[in-house]
């Protein structure tokens, strides 16, 4: 559901400098374009026991990461 609130996002005008992309899994050819970035918006589809549509505001350090 992500890459339907970017769509939308992407029809709106935004200022110079701001991107608005569409990774999807492919988000390592966009790695160059994220590492100048300052601030970034990720928009993802997640479960949570909510209402759809509900905005969750996460930090970097609230991200745990983990590998394969």
């Amino acid at each position: 559901m992500g890459v339907y609130a970017v769509n939308e996002l992407k029809m709106q005008k935004w200022p110079p400098g701001i991107a608005v992309l569409e990774a999807g899994t492919s988000i390592l050819y966009y790695l160059e374009e994220i590492s100048r970035s300052q601030n970034i918006v990720i928009v993802d589809a997640v479960r949570f026991d909510n209402r759809p549509g509900r905005i969750y505001r996460f930090n970097f350090n609230d991200i745990e990461c983990w590998q394969n």
